[in-house]
C-alpha cells in the first residue's frame, strides 16, 4: 500500500494537437537559431495564413528553407499574359521564375538567389506553389474525387 502512495502518477500521452504544437515551436525555435531575428514566427505566419489562407514550409536543407503561399487566379493570369508576351525567352522559365518570385513569402528572392543558387530550387519552390494553388495532376485528382 505505501508502494502505490509514493508512485508517480502516470502522465497522458500528449494529444496530436499538442505534439504539433510542440512541433511547431520547435520549429521556430530552429529558425531563430539558425536566421536570427527576422526569421518568421508564429505571429507572421498567422498574418500570412490570414491574409493568403494557406502557408507552406518547404525545408529544401538545415540552411535553406522557404515559406511560399499559393498564388491566385487573377496572378496567374496576369503573370501568363505577361509570359505570353516576353518576346523570345523561353515561356515556361518566365512564368516559373515569375510566380516563385512573387510566392516565396521568406526570405526574400532577389536575382542573386535566382543566379547563385542550387539548380533544383527554382523547381522545387514552384512544384510546391503549384500544388498549394490547386494545380495538381490528373492522376492525383481521380485519388480523391468521390462519386455521390
Amino acid at each position: 500500500m505505501a508502494d502505490e502512495k509514493t508512485k508517480a502518477p502516470e502522465q497522458a500521452e500528449p494529444t496530436a494537437e499538442e505534439q504539433e504544437a510542440l512541433a511547431r515551436e520547435k520549429m521556430y525555435e530552429f529558425l531563430k537559431e539558425t536566421f536570427g531575428p527576422e526569421a518568421p514566427d508564429a505571429e507572421k505566419v498567422a498574418a500570412w495564413k490570414q491574409r493568403h489562407r494557406r502557408v507552406r514550409l518547404l525545408p529544401l536543407s538545415d540552411d535553406e528553407v522557404y515559406f511560399v503561399r499559393p498564388i491566385k487566379r487573377n496572378e496567374y493570369k496576369a503573370l501568363l499574359k505577361g509570359a505570353q508576351s516576353s518576346g523570345g525567352e523561353d515561356v515556361e522559365a518566365f512564368l516559373r521564375e515569375r510566380i516563385v518570385a512573387q510566392c516565396v513569402l521568406w526570405p526574400a528572392m532577389d536575382s542573386a538567389q535566382f543566379a547563385d543558387g542550387f539548380a533544383g530550387t527554382i523547381d522545387a519552390l514552384y512544384q510546391i506553389i503549384m500544388d498549394a494553388s490547386n494545380f495538381v495532376s490528373q492522376e492525383a485528382l481521380f485519388t480523391v474525387v468521390r462519386e455521390l
